[in-house]
């Protein structure tokens, strides 16, 4: 899971941001991330999971502690 992060963070640095996300759009993603896996959506998860990672250098504001604790539980 681990080297799954690490090669879709590199890979987020490598690409340019296609356009700004708002943290909204963040609030979304984990929440469908949380919902998967609370529903054992192993599929949905994944997908949630990974898109997380490729915005979040997107991002057009700071997060919120709140958020940012929603994202690294997601991490595992």
């Amino acid at each position: 899971m681990m080297l799954v992060v690490l090669f879709l963070s590199f890979r987020a640095l490598a690409t340019p941001c296609p356009a700004p996300t708002s943290t909204e759009e963040m609030v979304g993603v984990l929440d469908r991330a949380e919902s998967a896996y609370q529903s054992l959506d192993i599929d949905g998860f994944q997908l949630a999971f990974e898109e997380s990672v490729l915005i979040l250098p997107c991002v057009d504001a700071p997060l919120t502690p709140d958020l940012a604790g929603a994202f690294h539980r997601i991490q595992g």
